[in-house]
């Protein structure tokens, strides 16, 4: 909701794979960054496709379900909701042609260091993607909690096997990987923007110890708390000039403020509340200013949406 509003400001009409030259994202994040760069959905399209995918594995009234049936269930809607909406339900991930789209997910075998894999549609200089490797495949990797779903395992050879969860307990903020892969695809091109998108402020924490769950409840949170890594970019991007127009890296980050908070699984009331905290964030002064500021890189006439007239409105 918000990238379809910044983006009928800066560029109306087009969609995020024509105006973009990378898109990148983790979790849900990354479903979407496959959607509209490697699928080159629209956002109305994506915005369909991810809700749809969402009711249909996360929103799960089934106190019978295991982590096995919960992972073939994934699997099986993934095909499900990439066949509907992009007609073919196994696409290969890698795709020079399609807007260059990048998911992060962890492994297992490399969490000390808090670097996460990346899964991209393009061909990278360092840890190139696997030719066989599918949109599926990158889905399972970004998105595999391991409450719930089993880890995905990539057979790399006769003997060598790796396994790839989601980021929901490592760095999950794909900005800066996405940035270094821009610098080594395009050293001579200066960068336009780099427009960041957060997955909601977890608000103040708060560590519960009364049981064990709330215990693993308050850790979970504070795990899955991107900000610090938004404010370690803002720091890096303002202190780092680029070569190739002499500025500093022009950074707008959006990020909604309320009402996105941790849900419990099974809450099927969560998506009215995102539309409605989101409208409520599009809608403060300091939003409207970073969407004024985008204008004015772009050179582009804010578009005003006038008020109808009372008569017409009746």
């Amino acid at each position: 909701m918000i990238l379809e509003h910044v983006l009928d400001q800066i560029a109306p009409g087009r969609k995020p794979c024509e105006f973009f030259d990378l898109i990148g994202g983790s979790g849900f994040g990354g479903i979407t960054a496959l959607l509209l760069g490697r699928l080159q959905l629209s956002i109305p399209e994506a915005m369909n496709a991810l809700q749809d995918l969402i009711l249909k594995v996360w929103v799960m009234d089934n106190d019978d379900w295991t982590v096995d049936s919960r992972t073939e269930e994934f699997e099986r809607q993934i095909e499900r909701v990439l066949n509907k909406y992009y007609h073919y339900s196994q696409p290969r991930l890698l795709s020079p042609q399609a807007c260059g789209s990048m998911v992060l997910a962890n492994s297992p075998s490399n969490m000390n260091a808090k670097i996460p894999t990346p899964f991209t549609t393009y061909h990278r200089r360092i840890r190139p993607p696997a030719p066989h490797l599918t949109v599926n495949q990158a889905i399972r990797a970004t998105t595999s909690h391991r409450l719930f779903f089993h880890d995905l395992v990539i057979s790399e050879g006769p003997v060598i096997q790796s396994s790839y969860f989601g980021t929901d307990y490592a760095n999950g903020n794909p900005t800066a990987a996405v940035f270094k892969d821009f610098q080594d695809i395009w050293p001579d091109d200066a960068i336009g923007c780099i427009i960041s998108i957060g997955a909601g402020n977890p608000g103040p924490f708060k560590l519960d110890s009364s049981t064990p769950d709330t215990y693993l409840e308050s850790l979970l949170s504070l795990c899955e708390d991107n900000e610090k890594y938004h404010l370690l970019n803002r720091k890096l991007f303002e202190n780092t000039v680029d070569l190739n127009s002499s500025q500093s890296i022009p950074y707008f980050r959006f990020n909604v403020d309320h009402g996105l908070e941790r849900r419990p699984p099974g809450d099927t009331a969560f998506i009215p509340d995102i539309r409605a905290s989101v409208n409520k964030y599009l809608e403060l002064v300091q939003t409207d200013k970073l969407i004024d500021d985008l204008c004015l890189r772009y050179g582009v006439e804010r578009v005003v949406r006038q008020m109808p007239d009372i008569e017409e409105s009746l």
